[in-house]
């Protein structure tokens, strides 16, 4: 079941990362964290694309669990 998740997310973003652009060594994020609310872990809505090196730069700054889709919204931000 993740990886029919994994998939519809990442077609459904293009297979691309949401933030760069950028395609390949791309990973599915989880807006609301799975250490929040495990109910949320194949939400499609709950996921988004993104390349490996923006998704550590997020935990490395957000930390690595009870993420949440403000966190997410104030890194999109910090990026532009």
């Amino acid at each position: 079941e993740y990886k029919d998740f994994r998939k519809a997310v990442m077609t459904r973003d293009g297979y691309m990362c949401v933030l760069t652009g950028k395609k390949g060594h791309l990973v599915v994020h989880h807006l609301t964290a799975v250490s929040a609310d495990k109910t949320k872990i194949l939400d499609i809505s709950n996921g988004v694309t993104l390349h490996v090196s923006v998704h550590k730069l997020f935990h490395r700054l957000y930390g690595k669990s009870h993420n949440t889709p403000e966190q997410f919204d104030n890194f999109k931000k910090s990026l532009s």
